[in-house]
């Protein structure tokens, strides 16, 4: 992954360092005459792409409620109040989790 990452910033170096060619050069000159033959396109697109988003806000929002009512149910089901299972708690020091967990992973349980 590193490696793809210095060969785009490279590519964008070189890029930055070479300047445009004629053929470039004139393709910006065009667009910039007939910019406005593309708006009509850029509208639509736009338009379509705020009628996706409309039509997925709901259903995202039902997924993460649906998440959300999973991870309560499996904190439930895991026991709620078990430090061995879920970590350390507000005022259970880390120490005291470890050792409830050191314990119990030996079959010992608090006297």
């Amino acid at each position: 992954m590193a490696v793809g990452i210095v060969a785009f910033g490279a590519g964008l170096l070189a890029a930055a360092l070479l300047s445009a060619s004629e053929v470039e050069q004139q393709g910006v000159a065009k667009l910039r005459e007939h910019g406005h033959l593309l708006e009509p396109g850029k509208q639509a697109a736009f338009e379509a792409a705020q009628d996706v988003r409309d039509e997925l806000r709901e259903p995202a929002a039902d997924t993460v409620q649906a998440v959300k009512a999973s991870a309560q149910g499996a904190t439930v089901a895991a026991g709620a109040g078990d430090p061995v299972l879920l970590g350390p708690s507000v005022g259970t020091s880390v120490s005291a989790w470890r050792q409830a967990y050191w314990d119990r992973s030996r079959g010992w349980t608090a006297s």
